[in-house]
């Protein structure tokens, strides 16, 4: 009974996302400044203004997301396609994921980092 139990746990725990599924905030928040997110983005009164300023981006309550279930499903789509939803009083002009060359990894990792600004 107890090596079923075992073998259950080790199953479920590899199926359970992990760091790595979702992303890691350290290695986004480098991305976020290789890719010159920070050149339009403000964070903690740094970096420019031409798109909204991201320094509570996590604490957005969701009913001014729009129709996202989550901030994290908010924040892919703004980055995957960045002109699905403009935040009202900004240009739109920022590049989707596919025009920087974002791989899914690397989306998840600046998700990651963005949903530690809060």
């Amino acid at each position: 009974m107890r090596k079923a139990v075992l073998v259950l746990a080790v199953g479920v725990s590899a199926c359970a996302p992990g760091q790595s599924d979702r992303g890691n905030p350290a290695r986004g928040e480098q991305r976020f400044g290789e890719i010159g997110c920070n050149g339009c983005h403000t964070v903690a009164g740094v970096g420019g203004m031409v798109g909204p300023d991201l320094t509570r981006v996590a604490s957005v309550p969701l009913r001014e997301q729009g129709r996202w279930s989550s901030p994290r499903a908010y924040l892919e789509e703004s980055i995957r396609a960045p002109q699905a939803y403009l935040v009202p009083g900004y240009p739109g002009d920022m590049p989707s994921a596919a025009q920087l060359g974002l791989s899914d990894p690397d989306i998840g990792d600046l998700v990651a980092y963005l949903l530690t600004l809060r």
